[in-house]
């Protein structure tokens, strides 16, 4: 992790993660096309045709945006005076209603809820070694929620390797 001091005397505290996509295999797209084109079938008999084009090009736009997202790229994360900077992007700390620090899969995450009916909560891991500077840092701008758990969205997310 590293630290810049900022005006305030605060640190700016920034770190990066690795994430890591596994590759789907052949069997895992061959079950995915036998379910989609099951369920174009039934759309098919009891929609029609238009509606079953629609969920077949869907589901094809979805099989090449898996095809193409293993990645195993480092994000950065970076804690300042405005907000959370994720790759860049910043979340004012005025957008973010509470936030609470567990363990998802064995690694320590930081789970933002976001107050963004377009956007699922942020879930940002960190090495465990940081976690004390983070929970002090993020505490003095956004209140804390024991009982917040990471999303069942990110879970389901995770599971079907989006």
């Amino acid at each position: 992790m590293a630290s810049t001091h900022s005006k305030a005397g605060l640190t700016t505290l920034s770190w990066t993660a690795r994430e890591t996509k596994e590759i789907k295999t052949r069997d895992w797209y061959w079950a995915f096309w036998i379910l989609i084109g099951t369920i174009a079938l039934v759309t098919f008999m009891f929609s029609g045709l238009i509606s079953a084009l629609v969920i077949l090009s869907g589901a094809w736009a979805i099989s090449s945006y898996l095809k193409q997202s293993y990645s195993d790229k480092e994000h950065k994360y970076e804690l300042t005076l405005k907000g959370i900077r994720v790759d860049g992007v910043l979340f004012h700390y005025q957008k973010i209603r509470r936030f609470n620090i567990l363990t998802h899969n064995d690694v320590r995450v930081l789970v933002l809820d976001v107050q963004n009916m377009l956007m699922p909560d942020l879930v940002i891991p960190f090495h465990e070694q940081d976690e004390e500077d983070i929970y002090f840092y993020i505490s003095q701008f956004v209140e804390e929620d024991v009982n917040m758990q990471v999303p069942i969205t990110h879970i389901i997310a995770e599971r079907i390797g989006l």
